[in-house]
């Protein structure tokens, strides 16, 4: 999108959705927020306290891993990975200064502290859930508001999708969107400027202080030149594109990330040159004409209006997944979790 440009084109705002500009917007460090963030743990929805601060999230996991005895499988049911999960469950034998399991390269195992936390912590999250009901079921009759960032272009499917299920969840839920660039979502999340943002590339887990989900996987095509060889192509493999000039946009990290990322997937080195020659993603096809390169981009963004490019498809089929992000003390985080379980069915 070029400044100054009408956003009609991305979503046609209905009855409960306002689409705001960003020119106001400002963003800042968002590892400082999370470092603030964090530093005040009492403030955290998502906190008990239980002879400390203790994070529900990491009981409910340390319930799951009871059960499944597997790391692998509880990270995936928890939307985490399994260094991220470790983390949660140390932290945990931390503040209750016992050990829960027993680990060895082939088991898990519940030690007799284990067993016995599990059955006080169902307890206590059974009552958790009831409560957080009961609050539910209170909020339905108030008016409710989700402000959503989205990465600005070309996503209008998967927000319809959202708006939908919002509707579902939380019938009369107002929903304000917010477009950003794809590294001004995370800072935005930790400056209180939106509650969720729906995104490009994996599900977040750098941050523990935040939860993500996938929405959708996309196929990503190469967006070339006119002019290039490769645009008359019925299709193109990776090992046509090791040693080609790959052009990214500064603001838009997760670009570099998937087409690196998809190389690897297909036993290929990237050995070509990266050009860092466009400052954001709307004016990339300007930028491959200008360097005479290539860019591998999800098939929603499509040319960007330009005649001057074309997309082809790719053998290998590489992906990339749309992802939903929020803060796991938002306010709307109930709302977000049951937006992730009806996103599911």
């Amino acid at each position: 999108m070029v400044h100054g440009e009408p956003l009609s084109y991305l979503w046609q705002p209905g009855k409960n959705c306002r689409l705001y500009g960003r020119d106001h917007y400002q963003p800042k460090d968002p590892r400082s927020y999370e470092k603030t963030i964090l530093s005040r743990g009492s403030q955290c929805s998502t906190h008990i306290v239980l002879g400390g601060f203790m994070n529900i999230e990491h009981i409910r996991e340390f319930l799951t891993l009871s059960e499944t005895l597997s790391f692998t499988r509880t990270a995936s049911l928890h939307y985490l990975t399994q260094p991220v999960l470790s983390r949660h469950i140390r932290a945990l034998e931390e503040e209750l200064g016992m050990m829960l399991f027993e680990r060895s390269t082939h088991q898990v195992v519940l030690t007799h502290n284990g067993q016995y936390a599990y059955s006080k912590f169902s307890r206590l999250i059974d009552c958790f859930d009831e409560v957080l009901h009961d609050i539910r079921i209170h909020s339905e009759a108030t008016t409710a508001s989700l402000n959503f960032g989205i990465i600005h272009y070309g996503i209008n499917n998967y927000l319809e999708r959202f708006i939908t299920a919002v509707d579902q969840v939380r019938p009369g839920t107002e929903v304000s969107v917010l477009p950003l660039h794809a590294n001004d979502i995370i800072t935005a999340l930790f400056a209180n400027e939106i509650d969720a943002g729906l995104t490009v590339g994996p599900a977040i887990s750098d941050f523990d202080s935040l939860d993500s989900f996938k929405v959708a996987d996309e196929a990503m095509l190469l967006m070339v030149p006119n002019a290039s060889e490769m645009a008359n192509s019925a299709e193109v493999s990776l090992a046509d594109l090791r040693d080609c000039r790959v052009v990214l946009a500064k603001r838009e990290s997760w670009q570099k990330e998937i087409f690196i990322g998809a190389f690897e997937s297909a036993g290929y080195s990237f050995t070509g040159t990266e050009i860092l020659g466009a400052e954001q993603i709307e004016v990339l096809p300007q930028a491959l004409i200008r360097y005479d390169g290539v860019a591998l981009v999800p098939a929603h963004i499509g040319t960007m209006g330009s005649n001057q490019v074309k997309l082809v498809p790719v053998k290998e089929n590489p992906s990339v997944s749309i992802c939903c992000v929020f803060r796991r003390d938002n306010r709307n985080s109930s709302l977000l979790r049951r937006l992730r379980d009806a996103l599911k069915q």
